[in-house]
């Protein structure tokens, strides 16, 4: 088997995706990778091959994640469709739970997997607001002291804006570029801790390589947590830091006056 396949886990049963069919031909593997590949990198599925999941599970402590296909019931108009969002996570190669597409999302900015995806802010004034993500970075730093276990998450991001229902004069008023990259800030923020929360009270499992992070920074310390860290990842500290960085538009067209 080639190392490279991707793997998803059908919500429902496998028949019932793979009897799907769209109006010219059966649905094709290759649709399904394609529409993988557009929703990681957006944000709201990962990408995982065999090969993944074969390393996850030597690690032990790192739960493996499985992205999800469905039938569609979305879409009124066309119920003889699939969806790809959420992600599936195991212990070990057990299925334990999901998170939702916004806590997946929350996950990507985490592991740096997002490298495009729309943001809808709220308007300063009374409209909205909508910035393309052009890429990301992402930064795991754990600190032991004593038996404290912290770990600190910074994520920094480039966005352009793509079109605005608020009447902003940006080039008269630069502060406003310092409100819109808080508030992206804000967001990104939100879908983070999210899935932090989900993945520690809920699940219960590392999603996240924190243990990959402390074996590399604390090998020595490591060797003493490693046996324990399903009882001491729920109890980890967890601080996030983002910093957005909208660039300032040298003109733009509104789509919706």
């Amino acid at each position: 088997m080639r190392p490279n396949i991707p793997i998803l886990i059908a919500k429902g049963t496998a028949l019932e995706i793979m009897n799907i069919e769209t109006v010219e031909n059966p649905l094709p593997p290759a649709a399904i990778e394609d529409i993988l590949m557009q929703q990681n990198k957006i944000g709201y599925a990962p990408y995982i091959t065999n090969l993944d999941i074969a390393n996850a599970l030597l690690t032990e402590s790192t739960a493996p994640i499985i992205p999800l296909i469905m039938k569609n019931t979305k879409e009124a108009t066309n119920t003889n469709s699939f969806r790809i969002e959420g992600t599936a996570v195991l212990k070990k190669d057990k299925l334990v739970g999901y998170l939702n597409d916004r806590e997946t999302r929350g996950l990507e900015w985490v592991i740096g997997n997002i490298r495009l995806g729309a943001i809808v802010l709220p308007g300063i004034k009374t409209g909205s607001l909508t910035t393309l993500v052009i890429d990301s970075y992402s930064k795991i730093n754990p600190i032991l002291k004593g038996n404290d276990i912290t770990i600190e998450i910074d994520v920094k991001n480039k966005a352009n804006i793509r079109e605005m229902t608020d009447d902003l004069d940006m080039m008269k008023n630069p502060e406003i570029m310092d409100e819109l990259n808080e508030i992206q800030n804000k967001i990104i923020k939100t879908e983070i801790e999210e899935a932090i929360n989900s993945a520690q009270k809920n699940l219960k499992q590392d999603v996240f390589g924190f243990d990959q992070a402390i074996y590399r920074k604390y090998p020595k310390e490591w060797k003493k947590i490693k046996d324990k860290w399903s009882e001491e990842f729920p109890r980890c500290i967890v601080k996030v830091n983002v910093h957005s960085n909208i660039e300032r538009p040298g003109s733009l067209n509104k789509s919706i006056k």
